[in-house]
């Protein structure tokens, strides 16, 4: 008996010793391709590169010595590229509905690498109030900001493992307006052509006046040493409420010609918070690529911030855009305005630092 089962252990491990050395013996995975190139900057036409990144050759360096990069960008597996480099698979991703794939076919690097690089790289206010009420033919005085929400789509939602009893992440994120499962954002417009101020997300069934509240914008303008004496408005639609610092359309049923001639004329100027929106995810379309959003899978939140700085970085370089034409006021020059970003929020500290 005992004879009998040393047997069939042995066998057993005999077996299992063939299946092995089948296994080490077999082919190899085949893996995708990585072609043996490195990018460089100074390489590309200026056609090309406005096509693919949104910026010239030129255009890139600029920004990368404004952004004050360091000469290598090092992520936490230690990948290491140049700053150049880093920029531009940050844009190329950015630009247009892109895969991991095609990157790794542009920068000669792969998927993991490219993953890690993209997700590691993210004083006017009389004027604007003048270039407003110019452009209002001095009808309002004292309006200097634009406000609005916008809606940025995203994957439908799956319950978390972990989820406490009653969660339902899929109603939370689902907007009735729109209609699609998306996060909410609230923008700040100038009149020349900047986002000034883009706070968020929150969950998309929450309101405008919800992500003005949350943002705290009103108490920071408040308290401000230098901006409440200003004495200037933010303009938004009739979904915001009458403030000292919000102005709306005039409402209700009753209203003069003169006052439907103002919320005419003042309509027609709003329209520069949608132009902004419209303005980043034109030129960087992969924020329209839904399936590309998937919370929890995805840097969501970072991709669509680093977006709007990118719409700022291409509204200063290029001398401004179709808002600052309307308002006749050019936008700060791009180191001026990068400075400002650096010095005072660490806007670009906290971009480098992004998904770590």
């Amino acid at each position: 008996m005992e004879t009998s089962t040393a047997l069939v252990a042995s066998s057993a491990v005999a077996v299992l010793v063939v299946v092995l050395v089948a296994q080490l013996e077999g082919e190899e995975v085949e893996r995708p391709l990585i072609p043996g190139i490195r990018f460089d900057v100074r390489s590309l036409t200026d056609v090309d590169a406005l096509n693919d990144y949104r910026f010239t050759g030129h255009q890139i360096i600029r920004i990368a010595h404004a952004l004050r990069l360091p000469e290598c960008i090092t992520t936490e597996a230690r990948d290491c590229v140049n700053c150049y480099e880093a920029l531009v698979m940050v844009l190329k991703r950015l630009a247009f509905p892109r895969r991991l794939s095609d990157l790794r076919k542009t920068f000669g690097r792969s998927n993991g690498v490219c993953y890690r690089v993209t997700l590691n790289v993210g004083t006017r206010l009389p004027s604007y109030k003048i270039a407003v009420t110019a452009a209002s033919r001095n009808i309002v005085d004292g309006i200097a900001l634009f406000i609005d929400g916008t809606k940025h789509f995203i994957c439908r939602l799956s319950p978390r493992l972990d989820a406490p009893r009653g969660e339902n992440l899929q109603k939370v994120a689902y907007s009735g307006h729109k209609r699609r499962h998306c996060l909410s954002y609230r923008g700040v417009i100038v009149p020349d052509g900047l986002s000034i101020s883009f706070w968020g997300p929150v969950e998309g069934r929450r309101h405008d006046t919800t992500l003005l509240r949350q943002s705290g914008l009103l108490g920071y303008v408040e308290t401000h040493p230098v901006l409440r004496q200003l004495r200037f408005n933010i303009y938004g639609d009739p979904a915001y409420s009458v403030s000292d610092l919000i102005s709306v359309p005039y409402q209700g049923a009753s209203l003069t010609q003169d006052m439907k001639a103002c919320n005419a004329l003042l309509s027609s100027l709003r329209v520069a918070e949608e132009l902004g929106f419209n303005h980043i995810k034109r030129d960087f379309a992969h924020l329209e690529y839904v399936k590309a959003h998937k919370v929890r899978l995805s840097p969501v939140a970072v991709t669509v911030k680093c977006a709007v700085l990118f719409g700022n970085i291409h509204t200063c370089i290029n001398k401004g855009n179709q808002i600052s034409t309307m308002f006749q006021l050019k936008p700060p020059e791009l180191e001026e305005y990068l400075l400002y970003i650096c010095s005072v929020h660490g806007f670009i500290e906290i971009l480098l630092r992004a998904g770590s």
